[in-house]
């Protein structure tokens, strides 16, 4: 945290070997690879293992039975070679978002079905663990005037835009 709110450039390092060395806001928004994805930020981004479609002309990550989340138009040519394939679908939790508080962020046809299963009321915010129908557990950042119960269904989203994408055999992100 210190780091990223004085540092200019910081570097980020796993067992002595250099990640990324970048801006804080490029390392949030343009993770090099699922280590400083997970490293940046609190509580740490989220992943899903998910395959990349093609459906009525655009380009999902999906999990079946899990999720479905459109890719945005700006981000289909980065994917295009992973049609069929899998990849790792990271998303932060400040970035996930009750559907009915949505606004129309995201298509239709990209909610998240979860259970809820513990809050934690941290006064400005909450974190919310969510159970995703494969038994997989994500975090989501939320306003605390969001009124929710454990064991509560519901659906989440996030805006394409905010989505992020690795190679699972490699960890690193995929970007244009």
């Amino acid at each position: 945290v210190e780091a990223m709110t004085m540092g200019d450039r910081i570097a980020v390092m796993s067992l002595g070997v250099l990640q990324q060395l970048d801006t804080p806001q490029r390392l949030y928004d343009m993770p090099a690879n699922k280590f400083v994805a997970g490293f940046i930020g609190s509580p740490s981004m989220n992943f899903v293992d998910t395959t990349i479609e093609r459906r009525d002309g655009y380009l999902y990550a999906s999990s079946p039975g899990v999720l479905n989340m459109r890719v945005p138009d700006w981000k289909e040519a980065s994917l295009e070679k992973f049609i069929g394939k899998k990849v790792i679908l990271g998303v932060r939790p400040e970035h996930l978002l009750p559907w009915d508080r949505a606004n129309g962020i995201a298509p239709d046809d990209s909610k998240i079905p979860v259970t809820v299963d513990v809050i934690e009321l941290l006064g400005n915010e909450i974190f919310v663990y969510l159970t995703l129908d494969n038994g997989d557990v994500i975090t989501a950042r939320m306003d605390p005037e969001v009124k929710l119960e454990r064991g509560q269904r519901l659906e989440v989203t996030a805006s394409p835009d905010k989505l992020h994408f690795f190679d699972p055999e490699t960890d690193y992100g995929i970007y244009v």
